[in-house]
């Protein structure tokens, strides 16, 4: 089995109506979506890149389709590493989301080619029924507080703070005076997860953090900016709320430094941008290595 072609589609729709996350209004989506045909049997594998989908495309086709094309699709380790090094000085930002892009369509295609679903080649379910953050063990460096922690089976919310009026996330009291409101609408059975989107900077963002303890909120996503690590470390180590983050993080040793720092309580990779199944499955691995749990992300669903 031969990979004979890689197709492009760029997607984009405007939206009827502006949609807002913690710091901005958006009025548009687009995606970049990738095929790619097998030879003899005609199965095709889909991808996806949701970020710089112009830039991706370029780097699809100028840089990583030469690398692959003719070559078999079983053999994914070898194709990822081969384009990781094709890539050079561009591993980062659109030459990885490209990368993710062209991983989980062969994955794609290599699930449609057996006749299995792509969590089976990946070993199948762990389990059944709907997850929540586990409690972790802290690991030995940087010992801290353990997050309180949602139990399986409940309602989950999740609601955005800051505001993408307020300035930036730099109003907590308001922010708190938001979170207290959302929790007397659903009452003290509901697990409430607060996503801030990049939204503070360290202060406001533990500041914040403490109230939507008050709150009995569960976690705290995204607090800081994404590559800030030594930021992250400090709002996990103010708060007793679950810290998580990771979604705008490309490959392995970004995901390590983190964890080093004992600066996540669970870890969000998006498929579309950290490098595919292939890399994320490497990411599982090693936050396996310091009990730090899984719950990848999708930003094109934003």
């Amino acid at each position: 089995m031969k990979i004979a072609a890689i197709r492009l589609y760029l997607v984009e729709c405007r939206l009827p109506e502006p949609q807002g996350n913690a710091t901005q209004f958006i009025d548009r989506r687009g995606s970049l979506l990738r095929r790619g045909a097998e030879a003899t049997t005609v199965s095709r594998g889909w991808g996806e890149t949701w970020h710089s989908p112009p830039a991706a495309w370029t780097i699809i086709e100028t840089t990583l389709a030469p690398a692959i094309l003719g070559q078999d699709p079983m053999e994914y380790q070898r194709l990822w590493a081969a384009m990781h090094e094709r890539l050079g000085y561009e591993r980062q930002g659109p030459g990885l989301m490209a990368l993710s892009a062209v991983d989980m369509a062969l994955w794609d295609l290599r699930g449609r080619a057996l006749g299995q679903p792509i969590c089976r080649l990946l070993g199948g379910p762990i389990r059944h029924a709907r997850a929540g953050v586990r409690e972790r063990a802290v690991p030995p460096a940087g010992p801290r507080p353990v997050p309180r922690v949602p139990a399986r089976g409940r309602a989950l919310h999740r609601p955005r703070l800051p505001r993408p009026e307020d300035e930036g996330g730099r109003r907590p009291a308001a922010d708190g005076r938001a979170a207290s409101a959302v929790r007397k609408v659903v009452g003290p059975d509901v697990i409430l997860l607060a996503d801030a989107n990049q939204g503070y900077t360290v202060r406001p963002a533990i500041e914040t953090g403490r109230q939507l303890e008050a709150e009995g909120f569960a976690w705290l996503e995204e607090p800081v900016a994404p590559d800030d690590v030594e930021g992250y470390a400090h709002v996990a180590g103010a708060l007793g709320l679950a810290v998580v983050g990771g979604e705008a993080l490309g490959g392995i040793r970004a995901f390590r430094s983190f964890f080093e720092r004992n600066a996540l309580d669970a870890a969000q990779p998006d498929l579309a941008i950290a490098g595919g199944f292939t890399e994320v499955a490497r990411i599982a691995a090693l936050a396996a290595a310091w009990e730090v749990p899984i719950v990848p992300t999708s930003g094109a669903r934003r």
